[in-house]
Parts: C-alpha cells; structure tokens; sequence
C-alpha cells in the first residue's frame, strides 16, 4: 500500500476511526470486569447476571437498525454527540451504581450509545471514502481501531483494576468515551 493513498483519505474519516477506538476500548475495559463487579461485590445471583447481560447484549445490537435510521435522519454529527454524551452518562453511573437496579439503567444508556455508535461511524466510513480506491482502506482502518480497542481496553482495566478498584474501570471508560 502507498502512503500516497493514505493522504487522501479525509480527517473525517481518521476523526471517526479514532472514535470508534476509544469507544471500543471503554467498551472491552468495561466487560472485562463487569461480571466479577456484578456477581461478587453486589451479590446479584449469576443466573440474573446472565438474563441482565444477555438482554444487554441483545439491544446493543438489535438497537443499531433504529439507530442508523436516526443518525441519517438527523445528522452523524449529532448522532455522535448523543452517543459519545449516553455513553459517558451509562459508564459514569455504572462506576457510581451501588444497587443493581442502577446497574440496569447504566447497561441501558451504555446499549443505546452503543448501538448508535455502530452505524454512524459505519457510515461515515462510507461517506468518505470511494468505491474502488479508499473504501477498502477505510474500512480497514475502522475495523483495525475495533480491533486495537478490543486489545489495548482488557489491558488497561486490568492495570487498573489491579492497582484500584472496580468502579474506577467504568470511570475510564466514561473518560474514554468522553
């Protein structure tokens, strides 16, 4: 691959990619300690753990095709400001939530910032990029930053969940998201 062809691609698209990194990575450093968080330090049973992270899963992508819906209806601009905005507000008040019924809100403003997040920067890819010449490229620099943010996410948790404690895991990701 030229560089010459990486110059071409827009900051939009770069903006975007990185976006979706960081979403990636608060999202990954978040399930990685979700259940132990969950199960041992609010002494929720494994099974409605179970239901309440499979319901979780379950919108954040069924919720997408509503989602892409309105992103192109208003705008990816604002799209992503409601997104990145739900998304801080869920992680924020999952590393706060001392019961679990906050937990549940928390997972659901997470599902739906989530679920705008996917087909906004998706289609911005698209928006951006050409047929034939920079689409592939595109799509390879978004799918290469989901990827490094499922790496770099788990290792960061991690390090801070050995050194502090849970709650400060969600405040990353809501820093990330930030």
């Amino acid at each position: 691959m030229k560089l010459e062809v990486l110059r071409r691609l827009p900051g939009t698209l770069y903006s975007a990619v990185v976006m979706e990194l960081f979403e990636r990575l608060a999202y990954y450093g978040m399930v990685l300690v979700l259940g132990i968080y969950i199960v041992d330090h609010l002494a929720v049973p494994a099974d409605v753990f179970g239901w309440v992270y499979g319901s979780f899963t379950g919108a954040l992508y069924l919720l997408p095709l509503l989602a892409g819906a309105l992103a192109d209806r208003f705008g990816y601009k604002p799209a992503l400001a409601v997104a990145f905005g739900t998304l801080t507000a869920g992680y924020l008040l999952l590393g706060t939530a001392t019961s679990f019924g906050l937990v549940v809100v928390a997972l659901g403003l997470i599902a739906v910032g989530g679920s705008i997040i996917k087909p906004t920067i998706s289609g911005t890819v698209t928006r951006t990029t050409e047929v034939g010449s920079t689409r592939p490229i595109g799509f390879g620099l978004y799918y290469m930053m989901i990827n490094a943010g499922g790496l770099i996410g788990p290792v960061i948790a991690a390090q801070v969940r050995n050194r502090t404690e849970f709650r400060y895991v969600f405040l990353v990701s809501a820093a990330a998201c930030a």
